[in-house]
């Protein structure tokens, strides 16, 4: 019986450190990290979906007549034009005219967990990167119960959220991307709930741009 209980307690733990083994690092997160310029200034935040495409809120360009990327990785700034863009969904989805050979391709996430764990990457102030920890909390909030927006969570932010991170996308332990931050909420000086569109939103966008659509299973 001991041996048997030490054994279920070994597969255990090689369960849980498999599982940790499976997470992606941060710098591997944080090289899907754009900024979407207007006339040289920082506008809001993206994330390169892959090479040719790069995912945004549709308020941070809806304004700009023409839209830079800049990847800080790689120091380049790129011409983009916007292949779809919606405000409800707040989503669009731009096509570098330079596609960015160094990108990894992204795949979003087949569903989001509560209490998941979650890491926002964004620019604050439109200036340099940051990794926030957030954790996933379905919507409770009544007055976005009827959002056509497509919310699918809230998160609750570690640090303040910042003019900035609109567009900053949410990714989970896997490197999937969950969502895309476009707005948030302060609550009596507590840290501001940051409201997300999910997935499949995103999905729904990148089939209206009639770009690869690529999920986690």
């Amino acid at each position: 019986m001991k041996l048997l209980l030490t054994l279920l307690s070994f597969i255990a733990l090689s369960g849980v450190a498999n599982a940790k083994q499976t997470c992606v690092d941060d710098a591997s997160i944080i090289k899907s990290a754009a900024l979407i310029q207007k006339e040289g200034r920082g506008k809001g935040s993206g994330v390169i979906y892959q090479k040719d495409i790069v995912l945004t809120n549709h308020h941070v360009i809806a304004d700009i007549p023409q839209i830079w990327v800049y990847f800080p990785q790689t120091d380049t700034q790129v011409e983009a034009t916007v292949l779809y863009s919606s405000p409800k969904p707040d989503i669009a989805v731009l096509k570098l005219k330079q596609p960015q050979e160094a990108a990894t391709e992204l795949t979003l996430a087949r569903k989001a967990i509560k209490r998941e764990n979650l890491k926002l990457v964004s620019f604050p102030f439109a200036e340099k990167h940051r990794l926030g920890a957030v954790q996933a909390r379905f919507n409770n909030m009544a007055r976005f119960k009827s959002d056509t927006r497509l919310l699918y969570f809230n998160a609750l932010l570690s640090d303040w959220a910042y003019a900035g991170d609109s567009g900053g996308a949410f990714f989970n332990c896997k490197g999937e991307v969950v969502g895309l931050n476009f707005g948030n909420l302060a609550l009596k000086g507590t840290p501001e709930h940051v409201y997300g569109i999910n997935m499949r939103a995103i999905q729904d966008a990148l089939n209206a741009a009639d770009v690869e659509v690529r999920m986690g299973y």
